[in-house]
């Protein structure tokens, strides 16, 4: 798989943690929004492309860790 489409998993509420592979290069729109229990996300190097909105209504999320200096890292700054 080389990417996410946009909503992949909107309101996914068993979802407790995500690990992004390498290989995937683009993440769509709103792919994690409302995912509840989601606490963690780890972004893998080969991300280039992100759309917006990505963790709305993740009420838990505390942790998304990306490569430094990628646009993932850039985008979801302070996240972490």
């Amino acid at each position: 798989m080389t990417s996410i489409g946009d909503g992949a998993f909107y309101r996914c509420d068993a979802l407790t943690s995500v690990v992004i592979s390498d290989s995937v290069t683009s993440i769509g729109n709103g792919v994690f929004v409302d995912c509840t229990a989601l606490e963690s996300v780890t972004i893998g190097s080969g991300v280039t492309e992100t759309g917006s909105d990505q963790f709305a209504g993740c009420t838990v999320l505390k942790k998304v860790t990306a490569p430094e200096g990628s646009e993932a890292a850039k985008q979801f700054a302070g996240r972490s």
